[in-house]
């Protein structure tokens, strides 16, 4: 299983790079922002300390579920396009296994990109406290949401890779990725939203696991 998952980050290594490129840019940004600049305004009436984590959370919304479902295509896409997962089931290799590695790697992608803005994040708050903090479930649920969000795109993105179709992929990133963020602009950062996008995420992984396990390799 190692030895898939290695072969899988090695294989998908540029997406690696390039999330935590971006992921230290922003960390930078955070960094530099409220320690040399401490600029921390939010639109009135909002605390700041709750400003400083729907600023952090949004960031995390703009760009990165539209990335996650493109990792999950691209995985299964080059997958069937070069028939990996074929080659490696002649060396004793389940699809069980093969499946589970890809969805380990793309976990573990998406951590590159989510770990240190977050980590940050609570430093800078124990560091530079605020008058009024955000208590820990809104915490909690802010950051729960978004990273709920990008592991649903990423099992969409698993989903609508295993396609031939470059068209329909693409069409599934730039049509489906946005309604899953607007669960959370409807629901806000709620347990209404965590469930709807576990719920998507559970049946789409579902999905591409029966469809990986009977369509010819």
């Amino acid at each position: 299983m190692l030895t898939l998952i290695k072969r899988e980050i090695e294989d998908k290594y540029v997406y690696f790079i390039i999330a935590a490129a971006i992921a230290a840019i922003f960390v930078t940004k955070m960094i530099f922002h409220r320690v040399i600049m401490r600029c921390d305004y939010g639109p009135i009436g909002l605390q700041g300390g709750k400003w400083g984590v729907y600023e952090t959370t949004m960031y995390l919304l703009i760009f990165w579920p539209f990335a996650a479902t493109a990792m999950g295509a691209m995985q299964m896409y080059s997958d069937r396009d070069k028939k990996i997962s074929s080659f490696l089931s002649t060396l004793a290799t389940t699809r069980k296994q093969i499946l589970t590695a890809k969805l380990i790697t793309g976990f573990l992608w998406m951590l590159v990109i989510f770990v240190p803005i977050v980590i940050t994040d609570v430093i800078l708050l124990q560091i530079f406290p605020r008058l009024a903090l955000p208590d820990i479930g809104f915490f909690v649920k802010c950051f729960a949401s978004v990273f709920l969000c990008y592991i649903a795109c990423y099992a969409f993105g698993l989903q609508i890779g295993w396609t031939t179709k470059r068209v329909s992929t693409a069409l599934g990133i730039i049509l489906v990725t946005p309604l899953l963020i607007l669960v959370i602009a409807i629901k806000g950062f709620s347990f209404q939203a965590i469930a709807i996008l576990s719920l998507f995420t559970v049946l789409s992984i579902a999905r591409t696991w029966q469809k990986f396990m009977s369509s010819p390799l």
